[in-house]
């Protein structure tokens, strides 16, 4: 018997490592406030507090988060992005 794959792991693989790509397909609008070359992927243990949780004494640890800047200004945005 075989060990299960792992799909969720696989997808958020393949979502950080063409996040840019996913962007420009589905929401090309946001790549219009971006900064592509400021791309950075946040840990989702840190940003826990950020996202509310679905119901009290629950935890939701987010899939991908990452962080954008905007262009020409100094501040950043977060995309939050579940598989």
């Amino acid at each position: 018997m075989t060990d299960p794959i792992d799909h969720d792991a696989i997808f958020k693989e393949l979502l950080s490592t063409f996040f840019l790509d996913f962007l420009e397909l589905f929401v090309p609008s946001v790549l219009e406030y971006a900064e592509p070359r400021e791309l950075s992927f946040e840990p989702t243990e840190t940003v826990r507090e950020v996202f509310s949780p679905i119901a009290p004494g629950k935890k939701k640890i987010a899939d991908v988060v990452a962080r954008l800047s905007f262009r020409d200004r100094q501040a950043c945005f977060l995309v939050h992005l579940e598989s």
